[in-house]
């Protein structure tokens, strides 16, 4: 290339460094326009068959509208929701009208999915076409997934943080009085005994370690070992009452809610008036 004159060799640098790609360039926005005015012309047709379809059904021509639609729906991920709404309809209205209501209530119930809160006009609608989608609409809520109970599960949380705190003070919140109760106090019970036995199995311990008699060393050894077991039986048995109460209360439920007011007051069969006292926990 040295030995190229100089406008030769400006030309060749120039093709090399700007011509080649630049001519790149073109080639992928041309490709890039192309796919685009492909997109927007398949996008064209199909609004083209779904129109044709809607037309074809108001014509009474049912059959070349069920091909129409199908046809439309082919690939049916690619459309927007609202076409695919559009074309279930279509196809609904038209199996209503060829008698084929099974069919029928399965594209309603698609078109449902898509548009929960879809409805008809029975001012302009047919009563046999609001009938079939009515049917739909009935099956598609029983099939649905309930929502979730949010605020049971607040409920749930709320009295699981009070067993954590305190063995039955889940249960009384969740109204469950006797086992709750009994609950708060076995633990209050245990949590005494192992205070009891481990200030009595120290003292026991002061004495067998200060004691030179070996006549009555035994019996202070067997002091000191009866309040050793003591403390380790009311440890195992204060633990095995707080990890019942949470087991208790996860995985078990009461059957009725916790009413919002700690009073009630209620009539016996002699008509005597009857106050009972509810205990409620505060919310935290």
């Amino acid at each position: 290339m040295d030995n190229l004159p100089l406008t030769d060799r400006f030309e060749a640098e120039w093709n090399k460094r700007w011509c080649f790609p630049l001519i790149c360039r073109l080639m992928i926005v041309i490709f890039l326009m192309a796919g685009t005015v492909q997109t927007v012309l398949a996008q064209e047709d199909k609004n083209d068959l779904i129109n044709l379809a809607d037309s074809l059904y108001v014509e009474g021509k049912l059959d070349e509208a069920e091909l129409t639609a199908l046809r439309a729906l082919q690939n049916s991920e690619s459309l927007p929701p609202i076409d695919r709404a559009r074309l279930y309809r279509i196809l609904g209205f038209t199996y209503v009208a060829q008698g084929e209501n099974q069919k029928a209530k399965r594209q309603f119930i698609n078109w449902l999915q898509i548009d929960p809160l879809a409805n008809l006009d029975p001012l302009y609608i047919s009563p046999k076409i609001i009938n079939v989608f009515t049917e739909a609409q009935q099956e598609y809520k029983n099939t649905r997934t309930p929502p979730l109970d949010y605020a049971h599960l607040n409920m749930q949380m709320r009295a699981v943080r009070r067993s954590l705190i305190f063995p039955g003070l889940g249960q009384l919140y969740r109204e469950q009085q006797i086992k709750g109760f009994a609950l708060v106090a076995s633990e209050i019970i245990l949590l005494g005994s192992l205070t009891y036995c481990q200030i009595k199995y120290d003292q026991a311990r002061d004495r067998y370690l200060d004691e030179t008699n070996p006549a009555v060393m035994q019996s202070r050894y067997d002091d000191c070992n009866l309040y050793y077991h003591g403390r380790n039986a009311s440890i195992i048995l204060a633990a095995g009452v707080y990890l019942y109460s949470l087991f208790d209360i996860i995985y078990f439920h009461p059957q009725t809610e916790p009413n919002s007011s700690p009073l009630s007051i209620s009539i016996t069969e002699d008509f005597t008036p009857s106050l009972s006292l509810r205990l409620t926990l505060p919310e935290f």
